[in-house]
């Protein structure tokens, strides 16, 4: 059974979200956004290593106030930089060298479905890299730069990345060395892994792993999670 290590990006602002605390802090039930997304992964025996990120001003907090939490689960806390990609780069430099795969997960989903996390990490074991994406099922237009519809793309095409990524070790180690720090910030992991060349399987995310981007999507979350 290959051996992962798990990153939870958590380093955000959140500046959509509104308020003065991270919406990954914000309690849903028992326990804040952040813990419900790193025990989505709990079935996981093969995940040996847990990585948090987290915004440099916000450790001291982080520690004090979850310290038990943290502990019980084995997380080792990172601070991250000032933008994701540097964020995630801050965890690759901690990767234990013998796990297998590293899988990327967002703070910010707290209802990925152990079955969708099986599956991608099956995925990624057999082929590199795989990520879960949600295929697009309304009708897609773009526009010209009046914002008229221009053109109708064939939505069987397009899928929206989502995460858990996840990789081999040493191929996302050596893609976040490789990418030009000229070059504007990647969307997702996955970016920074194609330009290696590298495609990524795709596994079909649930309806539940929503990302929490507004405080419609923490009520949304919140009925997921507590059936409420």
């Amino acid at each position: 059974m290959p051996t992962v290590s798990l990153i939870i990006a958590g380093a955000g602002r959140s500046s959509r979200f509104g308020g003065p605390l991270s919406k990954t802090y914000l309690p849903i039930g028992p326990k804040p956004v952040f813990l419900w997304s790193l025990d989505c992964f709990n079935a996981f025996s093969e995940i040996t290593q847990r990585l948090l990120l987290v915004a440099p001003e916000d450790m001291s907090m982080v520690r004090g106030q979850w310290a038990q939490d943290l502990y019980t689960r084995s997380v080792q806390l990172v601070a991250g930089g000032p933008r994701r990609f540097e964020s995630v780069r801050n965890a690759l430099e901690l990767v234990a060298p013998g796990v297998d795969l590293v899988a990327v997960h967002d703070a910010a989903r707290p209802a990925v479905s152990s079955a969708v996390i099986a599956e991608v990490f099956a995925r990624a074991a057999a082929t590199g890299a795989a990520i879960v994406a949600r295929q697009v099922n309304e009708s897609l237009k773009k526009a010209d730069s009046d914002s008229q519809a221009a053109h109708v793309p064939d939505r069987s095409s397009y899928w929206l990345a989502q995460t858990p990524q996840v990789f081999h070790r040493d191929l996302i180690i050596q893609a976040y060395a490789s990418w030009p720090a000229e070059q504007a910030e990647p969307t997702d992991d996955a970016q920074v892994v194609e330009a290696l060349g590298q495609s990524a399987a795709i596994v079909a995310a649930g309806p539940g792993n929503i990302k929490i981007t507004t405080p419609a999507d923490l009520k949304l979350v919140e009925s997921i999670l507590l059936g409420s």
